[in-house]
């Protein structure tokens, strides 16, 4: 059974393949990821910029481990995840744009 997404900012749910990145399936979906000019200006899923932040309200324990990129670009907002850095395993709910 495909692992559903709730990305309740939008008040949307997606179905995504078992172990889907994150980001990819968000945009896939059409949902905005980036602010601003970050849209136009982001490191394509590397890790290396931060801007894909989500903060997971749910199902953390269905997502794959933090990362050290997230280490090091979250350190002070341990609350935050890189949607880049995630594969998804079971069902979450997530906030975008945090």
């Amino acid at each position: 059974m495909a692992p559903k997404v709730t990305v309740e900012d939008i008040g949307r749910t997606l179905s995504v393949p078992p172990g889907a990145n994150l980001r990819e399936a968000l945009l896939d979906a059409g949902v905005t990821l980036y602010p601003f000019v970050a849209a136009l200006a982001n490191c394509r899923g590397h890790g290396f910029c931060g801007t894909c932040r989500v903060q997971v309200t749910a199902g953390d324990d269905n997502l794959t481990g933090r990362t050290a990129a997230e280490t090091k670009k979250l350190r002070k907002r341990p609350d935050l995840r890189l949607a880049c850095q995630i594969a998804v395993r079971g069902d979450c709910s997530v906030r975008t744009l945090p």
